[in-house]
């Protein structure tokens, strides 16, 4: 089932990046019923698949500003929600990966790049009901959560030719 409303983390994710992220000045991106990613105007739009995964993503583009994309996946019974933070030329500097099943649990992943290049990470699991973090599930090990898609540059995300100039931060000269 598609999300039209974001999750719990990503305001305050958007907000540490600096964007002002509502979801009526998103831009929508899907996948079409040829696998091809296109821009839609709203969430009911996108047209269901046969397919046992969908995936969509909202973006916050704006020329010479930092950027924010919610890439988000949704099967029977799992779905992720990862969260980009593009600095104002196109660099990627903090993700953040949700995995949550259909037993009640989840996984997170961090990432941070500081201005020196060094990399924080952080992970934990949690409980879906009340968020707070538990030990790994007996569980955990059958899944493969740490699939977030490994970009370091707006441009290398899949809908980016979509974008058209919003996308393309041009430096002036």
């Amino acid at each position: 089932m598609l999300a039209s409303k974001p999750p719990n983390h990503f305001a305050e994710f958007a907000r540490s990046c600096h964007v002002a992220a509502d979801f009526p000045s998103a831009r929508l991106f899907s996948k079409n019923r040829n696998n091809h990613w296109m821009e839609y105007a709203s969430v009911k739009d996108i047209p269901q698949t046969d397919s046992d995964w969908s995936e969509w993503a909202y973006v916050w583009a704006k020329s010479g500003s930092p950027s924010v994309v919610d890439l988000e996946g949704d099967g029977e019974d799992f779905n992720d929600s990862t969260y980009y933070c593009f600095d104002a030329s196109d660099t990627l500097v903090a993700v953040r990966h949700e995995f949550r099943t259909a037993w009640g649990w989840g996984h997170v992943e961090t990432k941070s790049l500081g201005n020196d290049g060094k990399e924080t990470s952080s992970s934990y699991f949690f409980n879906e009901d009340n968020g707070q973090r538990i030990p790994p599930p007996e569980d955990a090990g059958d899944f493969d959560f740490h699939k977030a898609l490994a970009v370091t540059k707006l441009s290398e995300m899949p809908f980016f030719s979509l974008l058209g100039d919003e996308g393309h931060k041009k430096k002036s000269r």
